[in-house]
């Protein structure tokens, strides 16, 4: 049999065993954590899955007007509170205990995408530490002492990653409102445990607030997308627009992906398997409408600039009515489907997969309701999922819950995540991995022999950004 007819057989009977469903619970989720234990009193919120193991997670956990930071290892069932400050009395914190205390703030953890030379998993996050003062902080999931990276009056937020971990973006009201600032040599950091090893560097500087940056998954483009509030009508009206800096060219004239007074865009999310791709919420203050969620591709043109190009016309709605938690939209890791929360409070917010690839192409079944995860447990409010690995937090009764689901669906696995490592440069072009790889794993495509096999393949054809100028040889 030759090779394509055989590649040809596996593709069909992939897509033959995903026909009937593209999210589907392989088994009834397990309950993790509960608020009813004492030690977990409060609302149990932002379950975030690490890179590198299933396993592990981090949540926060609020309690009246404070905020606690943890990471559970489901496997050795460890719960670990992320604080630099410690408390005397131990993880176990009642709501009397809580009033008589000083506000505690520890929040907006994001891991690092990849390992130290150890082979740790390590995260930054906010902390008001002793002296209520939001700073960054490094530590790792095996817990210890942590870092302080940085230390001023003013607040630090909005830590992201570059996708080589070695450099952290963030928004910093020192200079301003809120500007946006990069930490880099973070591995020396690491390596030493002294923060001074580390370079600081302020983006903009600008009257209006800046927030919510975050990398391009391309090692080599170096673009930071990010939301920053403009004025318009003298003004008169203040609104949030999309911005895209390049950090190897002008940093003060950034590509603005969006121009509109009337509509607020925010949380801007690169596609981590289309590099191109840039998702971002909108939602119109005239109308006081729920937030749409929309797509355009960014890409370096002819003549060595950004340009965007807002698919299906100006400002396509993807998904319509977008619930604004605080995971209101999560693309699914290994795949080119977005995970949603409905802003329907009579449906109790149902949960849609929306596969962009689909809604690209104008196909059929492009968003699909997860009617079976929605009516098995109706009160989902935050959510995070890594291959077939789901976590989610909902409400029983007037206790909060972390569950955990394997799902399974022709919306989960395609291909996995690149980094998108590009060949050597010919002018403009992509960079994608065309030799088909072959994996195995649980759950799903064709079974051979006791052993299930996935075909995944980057084609040379799938779109990218493209080379960044200063590769192509004529350099700024």
């Amino acid at each position: 049999m030759q090779t394509s007819t055989l590649l040809l057989m596996i593709l069909i009977a992939s897509q033959l065993v995903f026909a009937q469903f593209s999210l589907k619970m392989k088994s009834k989720a397990q309950e993790i954590l509960s608020g009813e234990s004492k030690s977990l009193q409060g609302v149990l919120a932002k379950p975030k899955i690490s890179p590198h193991s299933t396993r592990i997670f981090s949540f926060v956990r609020q309690l009246e007007d404070n905020r606690y930071l943890y990471i559970y290892n489901v496997a050795t069932r460890q719960l670990t509170e992320v604080a630099p400050v410690r408390r005397t009395e131990g993880l176990e914190i009642t709501s009397e205990k809580s009033k008589s205390r000083s506000q505690v703030f520890n929040d907006q953890l994001e891991w690092r995408p990849v390992l130290d030379r150890s082979g740790r998993q390590w995260f930054v996050f906010i902390s008001n530490g002793a002296a209520n003062n939001h700073d960054l902080y490094l530590g790792h999931a095996e817990g210890g002492s942590y870092i302080r990276l940085t230390d001023d009056p003013a607040i630090d937020s909005y830590p992201a990653w570059s996708p080589d971990g070695k450099s952290i973006a963030f928004v910093s009201a020192r200079t301003g409102n809120g500007d946006l600032y990069i930490i880099e040599d973070v591995d020396a950091v690491i390596e030493s445990g002294d923060p001074g090893k580390a370079k600081l560097i302020q983006l903009t500087q600008t009257m209006n607030l800046e927030i919510s940056p975050r990398w391009n998954p391309n090692l080599q483009s170096r673009l930071l997308a990010y939301a920053k509030r403009e004025d318009y009508q003298g003004g008169r009206i203040k609104t949030f627009q999309i911005r895209v800096m390049d950090l190897n060219g002008d940093r003060s004239n950034p590509l603005k992906l969006t121009d509109q007074a009337s509509v607020d865009y925010s949380r801007p999310l690169w596609d981590p398997n289309d590099d191109s791709r840039l998702l971002y919420l909108g939602q119109s203050i005239e109308q006081k409408s729920p937030a749409n969620l929309y797509i355009s591709r960014v890409r370096w043109n002819e003549n060595k600039e950004l340009e965007a190009t807002q698919l299906q016309g100006y400002n396509p709605e993807v998904f319509t009515e977008v619930r604004l938690n605080d995971t209101p939209v999560m693309l699914l890791t290994g795949s080119n489907a977005v995970l949603v929360q409905k802003d329907n409070q009579e449906q109790r917010y149902p949960l849609y997969s929306v596969n962009i690839n689909r809604w690209e192409r104008g196909q059929r079944r492009a968003t699909n309701y997860f009617e079976e995860l929605h009516k098995a447990y109706p009160y989902i409010s935050e959510y995070d999922m890594k291959d077939q690995a789901l976590l989610f937090a909902t409400q029983e009764g007037k206790f909060f819950k972390i569950f955990a689901a394997e799902i399974d669906g022709e919306d989960i696995v395609l291909f996995p995540t690149s980094n998108f490592v590009m060949k050597n440069p010919k002018g403009q072009g992509g960079g994608g991995v065309s030799k088909p790889v072959w994996i195995a794993a649980g759950g799903g495509a064709l079974v051979a022999g006791g052993i299930i096999i996935y075909l995944i393949t980057r084609p040379d054809e799938i779109e990218t950004i493209g080379y960044p100028p200063d590769l192509t040889g004529a350099g700024r």
